[in-house]
């Protein structure tokens, strides 16, 4: 029963997180399938707030007592019709393998799933729409920084987590989010999910357009300038990453880390001033995602690769007439110690 429920949660991982799920397989086997359960919870936690055939009072409900789930056995929810519905319709499996877990491992996953259904159903609550960019880094801590400490406290059981290294894990946490906001606009604006900050149009003067006018072709060139400011919003956040992964003490768990950030920076060079962001959702080639994969295993070869995507967004932005920028980010990067000083 117990090798059935085993292997079940990790189909429904590969099912519903591809990327994950190769990033896991980098793990040892101390930390690889606390670190599935982790992520099928927390998966299961966001598809109850992205499920829009959810009613949103029974989203509001499940979202606050979701938490209390993990400790219930048997209990699901058969009325998603999401495409990762399957980890809600199964959650009996996954809370049933999370109740097996040492119990310093489920506090850290219980107490990360309450802190983040907290911040959901505070958004979900003003409609799904964010106007602010202080909104919006809000909503990347909520929706991923949490996520990134919980992680770092399960893959650094022994390591006292320092004030300083919470706030890292949050700003890692908002680079992926950022980029997952940027890259998937198209498909949260059909499903109603204002995720882009309104603000961005006042900063990029266009005030008498609405985040949603962005889709139509009209507005492509105001809505590429939208698009390259979030990225470059995104891209402050590039010094904590490299911070963060420096400081990483065990090499066993650094691919785990290194991974998603580099095929981040790669995905958002993808999408700078790229239209097919408003058509749908710019992916990595194969054979790119491949060469990261195998790549980043120390610091030295993850500090290449972000230098190469970096220089690449740099010419994307001096090819769409944004030299300032493109300085701007280059102080970035030698500040980072991502490009050396002159």
């Amino acid at each position: 029963m117990e090798r059935d429920e085993k292997e079940l949660c990790y189909q429904m991982l590969n099912q519903t997180g591809r990327s994950f799920s190769m990033v896991i397989a980098t793990l040892g086997d101390q930390f690889q399938y606390s670190t599935c359960i982790f992520y099928l919870v927390i998966r299961a936690l966001d598809t109850v707030e992205d499920d829009m055939t959810i009613p949103l009072d029974t989203k509001l409900l499940l979202l606050r007592t979701f938490q209390q789930k993990l400790y219930v056995p048997g209990w699901n929810y058969r009325d998603s019709r999401s495409k990762d519905a399957v980890v809600l319709h199964n959650f009996h499996v996954i809370s049933s393998q999370f109740r097996r877990l040492d119990k310093a491992v489920q506090c850290v996953i219980s107490d990360t799933c309450r802190r983040m259904a907290a911040g959901m159903a505070i958004f979900l609550e003003k409609g799904f729409v964010i106007d602010t960019f202080q909104e919006w880094n809000e909503y990347g801590r909520c929706a991923s920084g949490l996520m990134c400490l919980g992680l770092t406290r399960l893959l650094e059981p022994f390591k006292p987590i320092s004030s300083q290294r919470e706030q890292l894990a949050h700003s890692l946490g908002r680079f992926l989010q950022k980029m997952n906001i940027i890259r998937d606009f198209k498909e949260d604006t059909d499903d109603r999910r204002r995720l882009w900050p309104r603000e961005v149009l006042v900063r990029t003067g266009n005030t008498h357009l609405t985040v949603d006018d962005l889709l139509q072709r009209a507005n492509q060139q105001a809505a590429l300038r939208c698009l390259n400011y979030l990225i470059g919003d995104a891209l402050t956040h590039l010094p904590d990453v490299l911070l963060y992964l420096n400081a990483i003490q065990t090499p066993t768990v650094f691919p785990f880390w290194a991974i998603p950030q580099v095929m981040a920076i790669a995905t958002l060079e993808r999408c700078y001033n790229n239209p097919q962001v408003f058509e749908g959702k710019v992916k990595i080639l194969r054979g790119g995602t491949a060469m990261i994969v195998q790549n980043c295993t120390d610091m030295a070869t993850t500090k290449d690769l972000l230098r190469i995507y970096a220089l690449k967004i740099v010419a994307r932005m001096e090819c769409a007439g944004s030299s300032d920028e493109a300085k701007d980010f280059l102080a970035v990067l030698k500040t980072s110690g991502v490009l050396y000083s002159d």
